[in-house]
């Protein structure tokens, strides 16, 4: 006999019951209702007497959608897939727990599905609220993939997640507060904070640095070693973004575009970066870095992790008195600020994403001037600064590029000091870094 609870810190009712292996399964009824959590808990309680007394097991019998989700799973964990880690959350949280889960995997028709979503609308999540539309529209996505791997296994004919969002049975991806997209991007001022103000520790003005002045995904930057910094290219420092780290999974894998990026080096990012490998690092480790260490790690000398820094991203935020954002929307800063100083939505593209897919593109590979010149138009310096970081003022307010101008290097090139040289952007950048 099986029984509901109350974890601590938990607002969903949670059960118990034996299956029909035998064995103990804990699941969240996804509801702080104690009547429906005591009715999901019957109902699952029938489904297991019912598959005793046909002498079901759990290696024999009908292929439920529950066996086969868990076999699913379990292969697309192998496999290594990045999904596979949320796929299984959403799974345990919404589906597994769901009388739909107990169904023949065979006889699951549309109706079941559209059921199933049309109940998922009505529970409530660990924040409080309803599910949002791109959280359904996730969880409806799994057992779309689900069936349509079945169906090529041949265990079924037709997949039954034939929903559309035009008929009003899913709902359209929207985000669950309209508004905060447009207030997502840090001000000029605000990044110039983060990453100059003293009330900030050292190594976290270094980790918003990179995270401002390059565009790159957390993952990439925690993933990042100092062999990764090639100063001996001309115009700009360029930082190589071949890898990403998995938090959860503890591992290097590729980027999520399975490509790798180039990306020059802001000169104000230089000046910290110098700061930081000249007596940052190894005031905080203890020891001088190599080129096989990480450009930022852990102050425990381990890899970054971005729950932890997301934390304390928010407590620097407050700290200065700025409203809390993500740790991603300073990816969304670097691209906003930097085509508001005149860059090319194409270049960036290639700093920050991949080249753009079309097959014309595949035979074009824009200069390193012109991606230099791009990064450049992110206008920022460091507060209380004079010299080099003001130098690089952008001078997109005076002179917008043209596509000519970006993808050739002149004559805004010419004007911000980009004609080939033989030892990066300055003589005082190179001594700095080397």
């Amino acid at each position: 006999m099986g029984s509901v609870f109350k974890r601590k810190g938990s607002r969903f009712w949670g059960l118990w019951f034996i299956d029909v292996s035998g064995k103990r399964r804990d699941v969240s009824s996804g509801t702080e209702d104690e009547k429906k959590a005591r009715a999901l808990l019957d109902s699952l309680e029938r489904q297991v007497e019912a598959q005793r007394v046909a002498g079901v097991t759990q290696d024999s019998g009908p292929l439920t959608l529950l066996r086969y989700g868990e076999r699913w799973l379990k292969r697309r964990e192998a496999s290594g897939l990045d999904a596979a880690v949320a796929d299984r959350s959403r799974w345990k949280t919404w589906i597994a727990p769901h009388p739909i889960s107990a169904l023949v995997l065979a006889d699951v028709r549309p109706r079941h599905v559209r059921d199933f979503i049309a109940e998922m609308a009505k529970q409530t999540t660990r924040r409080g609220g309803p599910p949002s539309p791109r959280l359904t529209n996730h969880v409806y996505g799994l057992l779309r993939v689900l069936f349509s791997d079945a169906v090529a296994e041949e265990l079924l004919q037709a997949s039954p997640c034939v929903l559309r969002a035009r008929r009003k049975e899913l709902p359209r991806k929207k985000d669950a507060d309209p508004t905060w997209r447009g207030r997502a991007v840090f001000t000029r001022a605000e990044v110039e904070q983060l990453i100059s103000d003293p009330h900030i520790p050292e190594d976290r003005r270094v980790l918003y640095a990179l995270l401002f002045l390059t565009g790159m995904r957390f993952g990439e930057l925690s993933d990042r070693k100092w062999s990764d910094l090639d100063l001996s290219t001309e115009r700009l420092p360029r930082l190589t973004v071949a890898t990403s780290f998995h938090s959860q999974k503890k591992l290097s894998k590729s980027t999520k575009t399975d490509v790798v990026r180039e990306v020059p080096v802001h000169p104000v990012l230089a000046t910290i970066l110098a700061e930081w490998k000249g007596g940052g690092w190894e005031r905080m480790l203890g020891r001088a870095p190599t080129d096989a260490d990480w450009i930022l790690p852990s102050r425990h000398g381990e890899q970054r992790r971005s729950n932890h820094a997301l934390r304390r991203f928010h407590e620097d935020c407050e700290r200065l008195g700025l409203r809390e954002r993500r740790i991603h929307d300073t990816r969304r800063t670097f691209i906003s600020l930097a085509m508001a100083g005149g860059a090319s939505k194409d270049l960036l593209r290639w700093v920050t994403h991949a080249p753009p897919a079309d097959q014309f593109s595949q035979y074009m590979t824009p200069p390193w001037s012109a991606l230099c010149l791009a990064v450049l138009c992110f206008s920022i310096q460091l507060q209380g600064e004079s010299g080099v970081a003001a130098m690089w003022q952008s001078e997109a307010e005076k002179k917008k590029p043209t596509k000519s101008e970006d993808l050739m290097g002149s004559p805004l090139a010419r004007s911000r000091g980009l004609e080939p040289l033989t030892s990066g952007v300055t003589g005082r950048r190179s001594n700095q870094l080397n």
